[in-house]
């Protein structure tokens, strides 16, 4: 699973987590980007070496986006199923 289907996993669950929608939504965005980065599309935009950059760039925020919401996630679904609502 990947971490755009992990957020709208948990937001069909816990519709009343809007964030986490919010979070797909991010997440599958950048997904986007970063796909059309590789694509030949953008070699005359952008050098490789820029294009490689931004790239990273949009996976160190995708991945910081995910370390900040998934803990919380996690324990949201634990407290969830044990009926602390």
């Amino acid at each position: 699973m990947t971490r755009t289907q992990a957020y709208l996993a948990f937001y069909n669950r816990n519709p009343e987590v809007h964030w986490a929608f919010l979070a797909h939504m991010v997440s599958r965005n950048g997904g986007y980007h970063m796909t059309d980065l590789k694509s030949s599309n953008m070699t005359h935009l952008l050098d490789r070496a820029e294009r490689q950059k931004f790239f990273h760039f949009l996976e160190r925020a995708n991945s910081a986006i995910f370390a900040d919401a998934f803990p919380s996630f996690f324990y949201m679904n634990i407290l969830n199923k044990k009926n602390f609502r």
